[in-house]
């Protein structure tokens, strides 16, 4: 009998191998074979990262109960997804809880990790946090939005996207009736089944009668499109109007009860049906056009001409170029799908970079700290790598946009990350957003909703109004100032950094200008400058710009987090949809994408 292996059944036994060798370099703590493990695995072998040990652990799971947060910090790098729970049904979020270490409950928050997934025993982050009594852990999770109730659903084994969910739901109830004849009672039972999910949707009940009498004004729309059910374009667009319908129902009710949460949640469905109809209809066209963009941009970043672009070596080793695809709304009430670059810079890890950041801010740091940072370059040769603590020892003292985890939205209207941005990314550490404006954008309201579009991602993604910074130059200024007051209007105030040398912007702590001497507006506490000041005086060198951001994002978070009543809460009391101010036309009006 010939007892020769398959080419298949080769691999498979070889995959096997090849998870459970990456599960026992966790174990073993042993983070440069991990490191290069990773680079090493194709695109086939890639569901190795999500494998399960005899234990039923994820390599996510087992580097977070170690309290690795190294080892955890690269497997999120090469593609660990940090909703995939192990099989007892604890998420990586439920693992960081568990464990106890707060700063990396937040850094999977950062990632996208769902903050009220639940375990297989109905208990939430939030739940698990407090029974535990982890008091670091439970501020964490209620600052990002946690709660004890919504989303309660059991965990499976992908991701848990409740307003995903929400939006099949109405879907499938629309098209198990595709075939079936039109008549008052499907359709009501189409929208009474829209009411139960909107219920589950929310964790609330309503009354349903009162809702069912609006019925009316849908009627005429569903019943005319039930011929053309079968299409996905005729589905999605009349799941809005029942979405859109239903919000505006109870929108009054939810307002009354000062219920944020749940209004958030439904203006985040109605935008995510409006993207699913974008996609589905320029699917061919627009998408492909942004690729073709986005593939000349990274030609762009390869070429090595320092005046202009980032040579592809820098880029891949300090740093991941990504771009995300935003559905941007126009003042004409159009969708567009436009794209967005971001630069977000890898942590220190190394002697060698290290050792460039020194360059650039040795004269800033007191004597403490270049002692501190000398030490921690002692405990490592040149290219091997440095523990978890000394790498957040060394981001807090060197680069304080990287340490706060800050995001910078970059209004430039181009997604070309020049060597400026690419610069001020490395240099204070934090993530920079290059927004690119619709083709079919015609006035500043138009700018102002991209802007609006870019934001609402980073707070879908969990990020917090605190660490968000909106950056540009004075022919970008009128399009930040608008997009500020259209946040501020409904109860947050980001934080603005103008490029240009301004003698009428007076900073304060949540306007800044990064040219010395800074002129301060009146009435600010001027001790968020002091250190800048102090620095200043005793050394009397001239900052650069990207040295003054710097030490601005330490100041500004170290005063917010001392002063209560200057910080925002985790989100708007509404979601920004529209420009306060704009007529916000007919909702039950034919949805149209450009």
């Amino acid at each position: 009998m010939d007892e020769t292996l398959s080419p298949l059944q080769d691999t498979v036994i070889h995959k096997k191998q090849d998870a459970i060798s990456l599960h026992m370099l966790i174990r073993d703590n042993d983070t440069s074979a991990i490191a290069s493990y990773c680079k090493n695995l194709k695109t086939d072998d890639i569901q190795i990262i999500e494998s399960f040990d005899k234990e039923g652990n994820t390599p996510l799971i087992c580097a977070i109960n170690q309290k690795n947060e190294e080892i955890t910090e690269l497997l999120l790098t090469f593609g660990a997804n940090p909703n995939q729970p192990n099989e007892k049904g604890d998420t990586p979020l439920i693992a960081t809880v568990k464990a106890n270490v707060p700063s990396m409950t937040l850094r999977l928050i950062e990632e996208g990790a769902h903050i009220n997934q639940t375990n297989s025993d109905q208990e939430s982050p939030l739940k698990i946090a407090t029974k535990l009594d982890h008091k670091e852990c439970v501020n964490a999770l209620i600052e990002h939005g946690a709660s004890f109730t919504k989303n309660n659903a059991s965990p499976t084994k992908h991701s848990i996207n409740p307003t995903q969910t929400y939006l099949d739901s109405i879907s499938s109830f629309i098209r198990a009736h595709a075939t079936k004849e039109n008549s008052a009672k499907i359709i009501k039972s189409i929208f009474e089944n829209s009411i139960r999910a909107t219920e589950t949707y929310l964790n609330r009940s309503f009354d349903n009668k009162a809702l069912s009498d609006n019925l009316e004004k849908l009627r005429g729309y569903i019943s005319d499109s039930f011929p053309n059910l079968e299409s996905e374009k005729f589905v999605l667009n009349i799941s809005r109007k029942i979405i859109v319908n239903i919000h505006s129902q109870i929108k009054i009710l939810l307002i009354q009860d000062n219920d944020t949460h749940s209004i958030n949640l439904m203006s985040k469905a109605e935008n995510s049906s409006e993207e699913q109809i974008a996609k589905l209809k320029y699917l061919d066209t627009k998408i492909n056009s942004h690729e073709e963009n986005n593939a000349q941009t990274k030609n762009k970043i390869n070429q090595d001409n320092s005046s202009s672009t980032i040579s592809s070596q820098i880029h891949s080793k300090d740093c991941d170029f990504m771009t995300d695809k935003i559905l941007c709304r126009t003042a004409r009430h159009d969708v567009v799908l436009t794209i967005t670059a971001s630069i977000k810079p890898h942590y220190l890890r190394t002697n060698t970079q290290i050792e460039k950041i020194i360059h650039l801010s040795k004269d800033l740091l007191n004597e403490e700290e270049l002692s501190r940072v000398s030490e921690i370059l002692k405990s490592c040769s040149n290219e091997e790598e440095l523990s978890s603590e000394g790498i957040k020892s060394i981001e807090q003292i060197l680069r304080h946009g990287k340490a706060e985890k800050i995001h910078i939205l970059h209004f430039s209207n181009h997604t070309h990350v020049d060597n400026d941005i690419y610069s001020e990314a490395i240099e204070t550490g934090a993530t920079i957003h290059c927004l690119q404006y619709p083709s079919i954008a015609e006035e500043t309201n138009d700018f102002v909703l991209t802007g609006i579009a870019n934001l609402n991602k980073l707070l879908d993604d969990g990020i917090h109004p605190d660490k968000i910074f909106l950056q540009g130059r004075k022919d970008q200024e009128e399009i930040i100032n608008i997009t500020l007051e259209q946040f501020t209007k409904r109860g947050v105030r980001l934080t603005k950094i103008m490029l240009d040398q301004n003698k009428d912007c007076k900073s304060d702590h949540r306007i800044f200008s990064p040219h010395f001497p800074i002129a301060i507006s009146e009435g600010c506490n001027k001790s968020i400058f002091d250190n800048i000041n102090k620095i200043h005086n005793k050394t009397k060198i001239s900052f650069t710009k990207n040295q003054l951001i710097n030490l601005f994002i330490a100041s500004q978070q170290e005063f917010l987090r001392s002063s209560g009543k200057h910080r925002n809460p985790t989100l708007p009391n509404e979601r920004v949809e529209n420009i306060i101010g704009l007529t916000d036309g007919d909702d039950q009006s034919e949805f149209h994408v450009e």
